[in-house]
This record gives structure tokens, C-alpha cells and sequence, in this order.
């Protein structure tokens, strides 16, 4: 379904799905059969050298693909995909990772959350189903989860989550900084600034057969380190 370390944009609907690839694709089943392959779009975080396999990324049928040279980091594709969102006319925008974590057939259900809950952020929680998860991840989710919550003024049960859907209207006022994994916080902090509604829907914690690329303690660091950094520019 892709090329090693590539961001996958999936339309469907009326919105658009965005996936991180955090190993070879090509080695998990592919989730998106029920997705017309002409309508993929992939964000690949390394250099891809030869022809062959840029035309494999295409996956033989039309799918558009944006390289990036270096590998700058999740947050770096993601910000670059919304940019590509912000220029189609697009309503809705559902981020998941593509490291066999997210089960595609959840999509609907953030899908009817937006509507349901006329929330502009929708994240998808996996603490009310966690098993399987280690539980350092358990522990360090709840915690930078209370975190934000404290921040934000709004119940966030999975702040860390990478499956979200966002509407158009959030992604156009977002001021997004950060390169890494820190996106996922500073995702949730600006559209909290900015008065939009956040809500959780909950989703299928899958880790059988999947690796995440998440260091708990390493990027507990930079969590902290991104709060104090956010918090300071907005006070001066």
C-alpha cells in the first residue's frame, strides 16, 4: 500500500484520510480495498531514488504521490498534507497511521461523531479498550492525556491518539509548529485556543503484528518540553 515511511491520504466520502506509515506498508495487508485506488494521495517522508518505485507508490492506478527528500518527521507530512487538504475542496479530514494500528473500517465512526457531536475534533480513544497495549503506553497515555485535559479545559481520554478527524474550519485556523510526534498535542492545544469543540470516540487498540515507532520515555521529554515551549509563546 505504499513505500517505507509514507504519509497515505486516502479520499472517501466527503473527506480525506491521512495515514503514517511507520514501516513498509507493502508488508500489512492492505486496508484500504473498499477505497478507489485513484483517489490515493502518499506523503513519503524519505528520498525514493529510482522510477520503479515512485511508480509502484501509484500502486499501478493513478495514485498522486508528494515526495519529500528528507525525513522530517510526522508532524513535518502531516502539516504538508493539510496543506494539500486546504487546496481541494475538501470538508473533512481524517488522519489515522498506517503502522497497523488503526483499523480503517473504524472511519465511519468518526465520521458520524463529527455529525453527531457537532465537534470540530474528533480523536479516537483507546483506553476504554486497551488491550494489548503495554502498559507504560497505558500509564504515559493517561497521563499526558490528564495533562491536556488540564490545559485545555475540555476531557481529551486519549490525547496521544494519531486517528482524529478534523473539519475544514480548524485545519484553516490552526497555527501548527512542531515536526515530530509532538503534532498530536499541539493539534489539540490550538483547536482548544482557538474555541473549538473536542470529542472522543472509542476505537480498537490493535498491537498484534504492528510496531510503533512511540518511545514513551523519549517522547514524554519532548511532550513536556513542547508544553513548556507552547505555553511561554503564548504568554509573550
Amino acid at each position: 500500500v505504499g513505500l517505507v515511511q509514507a504519509e497515505h491520504l486516502v479520499e472517501s466520502l466527503d473527506g480525506l484520510h491521512v495515514a503514517h506509515a511507520g514501516k513498509n506498508p507493502t508488508q500489512l495487508p492492505n486496508p484500504f480495498e473498499h477505497v478507489r485506488r485513484e483517489e490515493l494521495l502518499f506523503l513519503a517522508r524519505s528520498a525514493v531514488a529510482d522510477f520503479q518505485r515512485r511508480e509502484q507508490a501509484h500502486l499501478g492506478s493513478g495514485a498522486e504521490v508528494l515526495f519529500s527528500v528528507q525525513n522530517r518527521g510526522k508532524g513535518a507530512s502531516l502539516r504538508r498534507g493539510f496543506q494539500w487538504f486546504l487546496g481541494h475542496p475538501y470538508q473533512t479530514l481524517v488522519l489515522m497511521d498506517a503502522d497497523g494500528q488503526h483499523d480503517p473500517k473504524e472511519i465511519d465512526f468518526f465520521l458520524d461523531a463529527l455529525d453527531q457531536t457537532k465537534s470540530d475534533l474528533v480523536i479516537g480513544n483507546r483506553m476504554s479498550r486497551p488491550e494489548g497495549m503495554p502498559l507504560i503506553r497505558v500509564i504515559t497515555n493517561r497521563f499526558m492525556s490528564w495533562v491536556i485535559s488540564s490545559m485545555t479545559g475540555q476531557k481529551i481520554l486519549d490525547s496521544q491518539c494519531g486517528y482524529r478527524a478534523l473539519k475544514r474550519g480548524l485545519i484553516e485556523k490552526m497555527s501548527l509548529k512542531t515536526t515530530r510526534f509532538e503534532i498530536e498535542s499541539e493539534i489539540i492545544l490550538e483547536a482548544a485556543r482557538l474555541g473549538f469543540k473536542i470529542s472522543s470516540v472509542s476505537i480498537t487498540s490493535v498491537y498484534e503484528g504492528s510496531t510503533s515507532h512511540i518511545q514513551p520515555f523519549k517522547d514524554a521529554y519532548r511532550f513536556f518540553k513542547f508544553l513548556f515551549n507552547y505555553s511561554f509563546k503564548r504568554l509573550i
